[in-house]
């Protein structure tokens, strides 16, 4: 009782770990965002805001499918909450840089012990943003958020062989391993059916909820979604890291606006 906003970042997040501990995975990340969802209904939580990943997006992981059903339980709330003034929506983040368990922490403790960087292929690449940003978007959401939304911020993708480059330096030793199971040579923003439902604002895409015409007749919530979101852009394309990727001097200028190097 007495909480206005939640925002739900609590799961067990990579990769390896939810493939061998899919049972733990379903209760943290599935069977956890219906508990929050029920509970916030129950204390009149004014707005619930739940993080997803890129991964949820066509997901060949178990945890990416995890997420995906975290973002449909979310999205439904706003159904299910009857009468009740909780509004519910979700945020989509890449990889947050420098975060605990992120590809560039991983690297500067390699580079610490004097070991190679592991590379699980050359053909990986990532979506990253840094702290600041992810806390960002989760406060630009929480405000913006009318039901149902989930927020996008538009970000810049690398090759993760040229993140070793410019963290490493040229002629550091690389270590080339083999991808983990269920993990992508790339990642996906926004599927093919969520494109003309997305947003283009300035610094973020926001993807419209999916409901029928006659749901959207019989909800004032969703009216309100589709009159704020109607007057922007829409996107007209996917958003995939291994197409949208930027140079290795653009990244040294983010790791430097970052303060990361």
């Amino acid at each position: 009782a007495g909480v206005d906003y939640t925002i739900h970042c609590a799961a067990l997040k990579h990769v390896e770990i939810s493939e061998y501990n899919s049972f733990e995975a379903i209760l943290t990340n599935i069977i956890g965002v219906q508990n929050i969802i029920e509970s916030a209904i129950k204390n009149n939580v004014k707005k619930v805001l739940f993080t997803s990943s890129d991964k949820s997006v066509n997901p060949s992981s178990f945890m990416g499918t995890t997420k995906l059903l975290g973002e449909k339980l979310i999205t439904a709330a706003n159904n299910h909450k009857g009468n009740k003034q909780t509004i519910f929506s979700s945020v989509r983040f890449g990889n947050v840089l420098n975060s605990n368990g992120s590809i560039f922490k991983i690297f500067k403790n390699q580079m610490d012990k004097n070991l190679p960087l592991n590379i699980t292929s050359k053909k990986m690449s990532r979506y990253f943003l840094s702290i600041e940003q992810a806390v960002e978007l989760c406060f630009f959401s929480l405000r913006e958020m009318i039901g149902g939304e989930i927020f996008i911020p538009k970000m810049q993708s690398f090759d993760i062989l040229t993140l070793a480059r410019v963290v490493g330096g040229k002629n550091y030793p690389i270590n080339y391993t083999k991808p983990k199971i269920g993990e992508k040579f790339y990642e996906e923003l926004i599927t093919e059916t969520e494109i003309n439902r997305t947003s283009i604002l300035k610094s973020h895409f926001v993807i419209i909820p999916e409901l029928n015409k006659e749901m959207i007749n019989d909800s004032k919530l969703l009216k309100k979604v589709y009159k704020k979101y109607f007057k922007y852009k829409k996107l007209n394309r996917i958003l995939r890291s291994d197409l949208d990727k930027s140079s290795a001097g653009s990244l040294k200028q983010l790791l430097k606006d970052f303060k990361l190097i």
